[in-house]
């Protein structure tokens, strides 16, 4: 469970700033799960409600969650990104 809101302009800063320290294992493992839980959150949310979050809430628990702030705000999207850069789809 998260232990408070997930903002994405600030999750995608700490994946790109983990990015720097790839060649640190526990690091590297890191802004990988990173980018998969904000990608299964916006995912999540994207089915159930059709929302891109400006921010997904504390008490999100998986589906049915829902976000808080904003139902479809631009930067909600980051997480895609997150997700096409450890594809390796977009640099």
């Amino acid at each position: 469970m998260l232990s408070a809101e997930t903002w994405a302009p600030q999750a995608y800063l700490v994946y790109r700033s983990l990015a720097k320290y790839k060649h640190i294992l526990a690091v590297d493992a890191a802004r990988q799960g990173l980018a998969a839980q904000h990608l299964s959150l916006l995912l999540s949310v994207w089915r159930t409600h059709h929302h891109i979050c400006e921010n997904f809430a504390s008490t999100w628990q998986g589906e049915g969650g829902d976000c808080t702030g904003n139902h479809m705000y631009s930067w909600g999207g980051l997480g895609t990104l997150m997700a096409l850069e450890e594809a390796g789809l977009y640099q």
